[in-house]
């Protein structure tokens, strides 16, 4: 039942995009009190919750056209959530992934988002509405907001700083201050679900589980605010967080480095490119300034407005 009626608003939501309009915009129903609740059976291991916790699916559905036919397309790519507001940052190619058919490559036009929280929460695979924040395609990063309200129960995730109710998400990306270097054992979190095209009715009906994976490997190559990592990472991953053995996030899955056509076979003979820490941060900060708005952070044990 709950496919059925997420299958029916998106139809709707493509229907509108063909008409002009942008999903991304329109307010169907008013904001829900979400209650988040810990999973009691998933990895209670504080390090790996730390990563796990703060990454998110993102779903974007859309429509793309080869010449006068229009195909549909639900594309499948990570987000992480960068403070307790429910701030998601993601890929840029979100909003305009690349769409693979016979006919060839085509950029498709994303006219609904959501996220799918992680294994850590009891949300049973929930798709929740994401609203677009700001896009950049220069750093290659879009942020995204929240439409409805979370909140959770202090005892239930071992919150020692609030008690009782809290506004906001319990987990979310703390950004490490250290300086990486070659060699350095990192792990990579994002979604593991491949994308479809041109079936949309019947991958929303049969879809039953959205999964984020974390794989190890190690820092290859280091520059001024990008770095490369050897670690078997798919596609789907891009948009996803890097994270050191202490769980916490040191960069952002930007960029396959693709060898051959047939790389996507192989993730684990290809090299993943990095936004540091630093290039994440100056992103979030400039659309603080531009939009106005409190965007807040964590860096390890401080936290910055």
């Amino acid at each position: 039942m709950k496919h059925r009626l997420l299958l029916s608003f998106i139809l709707i939501a493509s229907l509108l995009l063909l008409c002009g309009c942008s999903a991304l915009f329109l307010r169907a129903a008013p904001p829900q009190q979400i209650v988040l609740r810990a999973d009691t059976e998933a990895e209670n291991d504080e390090t790996a919750i730390r990563g796990q916790g703060a990454v998110v699916t993102v779903v974007t559905v859309g429509s793309f056209q080869v010449g006068l036919r229009f195909g549909s397309f639900i594309d499948y790519s990570s987000g992480v959530i960068v403070n307790e507001e429910g701030y998601v940052l993601a890929a840029a190619s979100s909003l305009q992934p690349a769409i693979y058919t016979q006919d060839g490559e085509y950029i498709g036009t994303a006219n609904a988002a959501y996220a799918v929280l992680s294994d850590v929460y009891q949300t049973s695979d929930t798709l929740y509405r994401l609203e677009l924040v700001d896009v950049d395609a220069e750093s290659g990063f879009a942020l995204y907001s929240f439409y409805d309200s979370f909140s959770y129960a202090a005892e239930d995730f071992s919150d020692s700083e609030h008690s009782g109710t809290v506004e906001g998400f319990p987990i979310v990306a703390e950004f490490s201050s250290e300086t990486i270097a070659v060699g350095d054992f990192c792990t990579a979190i994002g979604n593991a679900v491949g994308s479809v095209v041109n079936d949309t009715a019947q991958s929303l009906s049969s879809l039953s589980h959205f999964s984020v994976s974390a794989t190890s490997g190690a820092i290859s190559q280091t520059g001024d605010e990008t770095f490369l990592i050897g670690a078997a990472v798919s596609p789907e991953m891009i948009g996803g967080a890097v994270f050191d053995q202490n769980g916490y996030c040191i960069g952002i899955l930007s960029e396959k480095l693709r060898r051959d056509a047939a790389a996507d076979q192989n993730f684990v003979a290809n090299a993943t490119l990095c936004s540091g820490v630093d290039r994440v941060l100056r992103y979030l900060d400039a659309v603080s300034a531009s939009l106005r708005i409190p965007i807040p952070y964590t860096v390890a044990s401080e936290v910055a407005a």
